[in-house]
Formats: structure tokens, C-alpha cells, sequence
């Protein structure tokens, strides 16, 4: 009796200790599992600019696509890595490279960049580019190479991870800045909205969107604490008894 008492004491030690790491273990391998697209068609008519005329060609790199809108695949890695301490940065990769219209556009957009707000209403988007900077139909310089902010947003809720997993649009508004030479557009207009769509990348939740009190995730959380007490009190049982082997308290099991 006493010997299975022991065994079972371990075997419960062994198990709560083990089920209380299991979840952490699992929210790590979650977390790698960062995914989603941005998309932007820039205004209503840029995409069917780039698309439509003859004289234009697109090449698209690195998952960029380019139908109906230029959809962003999110680099998770670099997101999740952007993406901690309260700050949200939504990182993509690839681009796309134009070039064509009486040889008026060279112009490579790429890495497209989300950061959000701590408010988590609005945010910004940042663009890498390479570009011949030009005035409507004419070139004005030669190929510049920068970084830079072009629309500032507004989000139609709140940002989340709940949200990004629905997907969110945001209203985006036109700011000069460096990437001008790659998006020439006035300070100030209105862009096409910025559409996103991410799971597992680590947003968090915005505060008043959950009325969670117990169950879920809640409950599962509340639920560690007991299996590491139930742990240690094992532990502490069988070394007693042990003792009370050694020191003759108790008979040997058989």
C-alpha cells in the first residue's frame, strides 16, 4: 500500500508539473505560426493603371501579387520579432517593379511596413522604394533609393488580434515624405483603404473587447496554479515518507 502510495504520489508530480508546462510549450509553437496578407491598391485607379495599359509592365517578387489589389504576404518571423514590449509593426515581403509608359516609370515598391498605435485606431504605412521621381507623365530626376511613410490610417476597430484574424480596413490619407518619388500624390489625399488579415502574430487584445471572467483561455490559465501546488505537495509527501522510512517511523514497503 504504502509503496503505490509513493508511486502515485510521483506519477501525480510528474504529471502536474508536466501539465502545467505543456501550455506555454504550445503558445510557443503558436506563436511561430505568424501568417496573413496586406492589400492596397493604392487609389481606385492605380492598380488598373499598372494592370491594364499596354505600354506597362509589372514583375511581381517574393509572394507579392498583383489582380484587383497588391496583396503583401506578411514575413511572420520579422513581424513577431517587431512585434513585442506594447508596439504592433506588421512586416511583409516581396514587392513589385514597374517600369513602362514611354520609359516615364521605373519604379520598385517593396517591404511594405504597418505600424499600429498604442490606441490601436490608428497607424501608418511605410514603403522601401527605388524610383525615378516624376510629375505626371514626365521624369524630373534620376533613380532614388529610400524609405519612407505614405498614408497615414484609421482604422475601422479596434486593432487585435481577434480583429486582424477577421480583417480590419483602414481609411488611409496621403503623406509626403521621401517615398513621394515612388508614389507621387498631394499631401493630404485620399488613398485607397489598407486591408489586412493576420493570425497568430501576437497583437493582443484591446482593452473592452473581451468580457472573459472564468472560461476559455481563463479558466485553463486559472487552472495552473493548482496543478504546481498539487505538484510541490506531492513532492513533499513522498520525501516525508521517505524520511519516516529511514528514521524507522514507518515500515519499509515490501
Amino acid at each position: 500500500m504504502t509503496s503505490r502510495l509513493t508511486r502515485t504520489l510521483a506519477a501525480a508530480s510528474v504529471l502536474a508539473l508536466a501539465g502545467a508546462a505543456a501550455p506555454q510549450a504550445f503558445a510557443a509553437d503558436a506563436a511561430t505560426e505568424c501568417s496573413g496578407t496586406v492589400s492596397w491598391k493604392v487609389t481606385k485607379s492605380y492598380v488598373g493603371y499598372l494592370t491594364k495599359r499596354d505600354d506597362v509592365k509589372v514583375e511581381t517578387f517574393d509572394g507579392v501579387e498583383v489582380g484587383d489589389t497588391i496583396t503583401f504576404p506578411i514575413d511572420g518571423e520579422k513581424t513577431l520579432a517587431a512585434t513585442k514590449g506594447g508596439k504592433m509593426t506588421i512586416v511583409t515581403a516581396g514587392g513589385y517593379h514597374a517600369t513602362g509608359h514611354g520609359g516615364v516609370m521605373d519604379t520598385t515598391v517593396k517591404n511594405l511596413r504597418v505600424d499600429v498605435d498604442n490606441n490601436r485606431t490608428a497607424g501608418k504605412v511605410s514603403i522601401d522604394f527605388a524610383s525615378k521621381p516624376r510629375t505626371g507623365a514626365t521624369t524630373v530626376g534620376d533613380m532614388v533609393e529610400g524609405s519612407g511613410e505614405v498614408v497615414s490610417l484609421k482604422f475601422d476597430k479596434a486593432f487585435d488580434d481577434a480583429s486582424a484574424a477577421a480583417g480590419v480596413s483602414a481609411a488611409a490619407t496621403y503623406v509626403e515624405s521621401a517615398a513621394k518619388a515612388a508614389l507621387p500624390y498631394p499631401a493630404g489625399k485620399e488613398m485607397a483603404p489598407v486591408e489586412i488579415k493576420a493570425t497568430g502574430c501576437g497583437f493582443g487584445e484591446a482593452k473592452g473587447t473581451s468580457d472573459n471572467t472564468g472560461g476559455g483561455d481563463g479558466s485553463s490559465n486559472g487552472l495552473l496554479p493548482i496543478l504546481g501546488v498539487l505538484a510541490i505537495l506531492g513532492a513533499v509527501l513522498a520525501g516525508a515518507f521517505q524520511w519516516a522510512v529511514s528514521q524507522g517511523l514507518l515500515p519499509a514497503p515490501r
